[in-house]
């Protein structure tokens, strides 16, 4: 039953119906949307549910009310621990301090632990140390280094150390290096050793000449066959190998030496190739030719010769 009916007096077999509340239509056979009715109801963050002679708003995740126009700050329950919450719809999150990290800023930052030596932010060839702190690190420099993480080389020559004219390398570590002008030494060029005569205290031997370079050093000019620093090498000139032809080197002294040539060969070094020849005048064309490659050869050739009349027309080529 949705009403009450009522019979018209007037109107025999007519009737009226009086609907209860959230029924309407003339048999109370329909139901008020109280969503739509008297008008669309706005529920804002969720949506309208009919009810009976009511409505109710349903809100979506992170929203309450009647009409669900509260939104919800999870961040009074929040959990940062070292930061500051920022509400969102339904979720929230944390914007650490300085020096924090995680989620929840539950982490503290290490900013020493690197891959580099365990220097972390700190530059690994100019930091000595790398230290934590509150939000921050704190780089200790080697010396010759400076910048908050030790990457700055510091141009020690920039303070012209080098005097005398010497010429400043900068190294690292604080480190320089003089490059002096003839006459001076020293560290920073700062000895003067322009009346020291270095040749006086020379030992160039088998007359070698000493060469004065800049201050207390020098050189050895060595003569022809001699080598090393102070020309005390013999220089073996057979192991140039100088003989040819597979002659035989014998070393003497100084800049001597000889070859043994091997048979067939002549010459300082052997290299020229011995040869003999023999014409009989009246020939006016060599007919034949004999080779004569060795000294045994030219010698049994020679003595043939001695005990043999030349034909004519013929001639003999000693090679």
């Amino acid at each position: 039953m949705s009403g009450i009916c009522f019979e018209l007096s007037n109107h025999k077999n007519d009737y009226n119906c009086s609907c209860y509340p959230d029924y309407s239509g003339s048999q109370c056979n329909q139901t008020i949307d109280d969503c739509r009715i008297p008008y669309a109801v706005n529920c804002n963050n969720g949506y309208c549910v009919d009810g009976n002679e009511t409505f109710n708003c349903s809100c979506y995740a992170g929203f309450m009310g009647k009409r669900c126009e509260v939104n919800i700050d999870e961040c009074e329950h929040n959990q940062c621990l070292n930061g500051i919450c920022n509400d969102t719809i339904n979720h929230y999150n944390c914007d650490c301090y300085p020096g924090w990290s995680g989620r929840y800023c539950e982490t503290r930052i290490d900013y020493c632990d690197g891959d580099e030596s365990a220097l972390g932010s700190c530059n690994s060839i100019g930091s000595a140390n790398c230290t934590n702190l509150n939000s921050t690190f704190l780089c200790t420099c080697h010396t010759g280094w400076t910048g908050v993480q030790c990457d700055v080389d510091i141009d020690e020559c920039e303070s012209k150390p080098c005097v005398n004219g010497g010429c400043c390398t900068n190294g690292l570590f604080g480190n320089i290096t003089c490059t002096c002008q003839l006459g001076y030494s020293g560290i920073t060029c700062e000895d003067d050793n322009s009346s020291y005569v270095a040749c006086s205290h020379s030992s160039c031997l088998n007359g070698g000449t000493c060469v004065e370079d800049f201050g207390p050093h020098y050189h050895c000019d060595c003569d022809t066959g001699y080598g090393g620093a102070n020309c005390s090498f013999n220089i073996d000139y057979c192991n140039l190998h100088i003989c040819q032809n597979g002659a035989t080197c014998v070393q003497h002294t100084g800049t001597n030496f000889s070859c043994i040539c091997s048979e067939g060969y002549t010459g300082y070094i052997c290299d020229t190739r011995l040869t003999m020849s023999y014409r009989n005048e009246s020939c006016s064309k060599c007919m034949e030719s004999i080779e004569v490659t060795t000294a045994n050869q030219v010698t049994d050739l020679q003595q043939t010769l001695k005990n043999t009349t030349i034909i004519s027309k013929q001639c003999i080529s000693f090679v």
